[in-house]
């Protein structure tokens, strides 16, 4: 049960991350897009 919850949960977190990307493209504003700072550019 533990790890089906676990599953569930991220499923539902990227779904919710996908539609708020999509309101910000259907308003046709640009979605924000945080880039770690250890990267190198």
């Amino acid at each position: 049960m533990c790890s089906v919850s676990s599953i569930a949960g991220a499923v539902l977190a990227q779904a919710l991350t996908v539609e708020i990307i999509n309101g910000h493209l259907r308003a046709g504003l640009v979605p924000p897009v945080l880039v770690s700072r250890s990267l190198k550019r």
